[in-house]
């Protein structure tokens, strides 16, 4: 496994680690979602590398603030992630000839639509969250209420408790950037430029499963509905989930 702090242009570095077959000619990107890191929520990812590092090369990091990354997460917006996610695809172009897949998770999938890369061979994005971004804000607003010693403001400036036992500052322009996005349309976009295949967990734990049809209608993308809670934590449902990706990226 290789393991490197990329330059970006925001004065700081992001933690990205290369694992897999590196002879491979076929390069994976897996794009977390949000709070979390290049483990991803109950080990996800690590289970997604050992399954797919067998055929591809794999490149996992963490955004900004997060894992081993350097920056904070009071900076955090869905442009700033996009711009992220663009640095890391620019360096694995450079480094790496073949081709590029992407696997996201969560609000990971919005990043990557948001970024809307051009050259990605396929995609699978699992976990994506519903069409309307005010109630995406309602939900992980609730959920950071939830949290001893919290205080949320949308409208200015929240103090969450994070699981380190840091309290972290998140800026208002972090839940304006959920509600600028527009996930049909950006999704559609995206879509016109890769192979698309969205995977909905049946008992989503975290956004729901509410209001994913409109996912289904749009041109080019391919749609399955799996057992499973948000980041598939059962052995058997995460054992499908992994089947249908590594299927589907053939």
């Amino acid at each position: 496994m290789q393991q490197l702090m990329l330059p970006t242009p925001f004065d700081y570095s992001l933690s990205v680690w290369v694992e897999g077959d590196e002879t491979a000619s076929h390069t994976v990107v897996l794009v977390h979602g949000f709070g979390t890191n290049k483990h991803e929520t109950a080990r996800y990812f690590d289970d997604l590398v050992a399954a797919l590092g067998q055929t591809y090369r794999v490149v996992r990091f963490d955004f900004a603030g997060l894992g081993d990354s350097e920056g904070t997460l009071s900076t955090m917006t869905y442009e700033r992630q996009a711009e992220e996610l663009r640095v890391v695809l620019e360096w694995v172009h450079q480094q790496f000839p073949g081709q590029i897949s992407i696997v996201a998770q969560s609000m990971g999938c919005f990043i990557t639509a948001l970024c809307c890369p051009d050259m990605i061979e396929r995609t699978v994005f699992t976990g994506i969250p519903n069409i309307h971004t005010e109630q995406i804000v309602d939900r992980i607003a609730k959920r950071f209420a939830r949290k001893p010693e919290s205080v949320v403001n949308i409208q200015g400036v929240s103090k969450i408790l994070r699981s380190s036992g840091e309290m972290q500052t998140i800026h208002p322009d972090f839940w304006q950037s959920i509600l600028r996005f527009k996930p049909l349309e950006k999704v559609a976009a995206y879509a016109a430029k890769t192979k698309l295949l969205i995977i909905h967990p049946n008992q989503d734990d975290v956004v729901g499963t509410d209001d994913l049809e409109g996912y289904s209608e749009l041109n080019n993308v391919q749609v399955r509905h799996l057992d499973g809670d948000h980041s598939f934590t059962k052995p058997d449902d995460r054992g499908r989930v992994i089947a249908e990706i590594k299927q589907w990226l053939k």
